[in-house]
């Protein structure tokens, strides 16, 4: 399978590629990392489109701390989403939670951002309960 960068995401990491990983980071996003984190997915994904991605913002239980990004050279280099969930079994309620379009940027894959990324889904996850 070949995955294709958006001119935007090449012309933005391109030059990370050939540098060390000293220095990339995972935060959880905020309010204002919205554009950056929309334009770095359909750099990546081709999808979502402006609006799917505001019914994701729109959502009552969305908080953009649910969103963990990796930070290369101050640019979005990484990305997963943390759905909530609550899900019945039998009579019993149980607190679930998604991992949602994990990605991260081709010129820097293979360095263990994945997984790094993985582990802050789970820990965010945790968190909310």
């Amino acid at each position: 399978m070949t995955i294709r960068t958006s001119r935007y995401a090449r012309s933005e990491l391109g030059a990370a590629a050939d540098q060390s990983l000293a220095g990339p980071s995972i935060q959880s996003a905020m309010m204002g990392d919205q554009h950056g984190i929309l334009d770095f997915l359909t750099g990546v994904f081709r999808t979502p489109t402006a609006a799917q991605f505001q019914v994701q913002l729109e959502d009552p239980f969305y908080e953009p701390a649910d969103r963990q990004l990796v930070r290369h050279q101050g640019r979005i280099a990484g990305h997963v989403r943390v759905v909530p969930r609550e899900i019945r079994f039998g009579g019993m309620q149980l607190a679930v939670a998604e991992l949602c379009e994990l990605a991260v940027a081709p010129p820097l894959r293979r360095r263990g951002l994945g997984a790094a990324l993985l582990k802050a889904g789970e820990r965010r996850a945790r968190g909310d309960g």
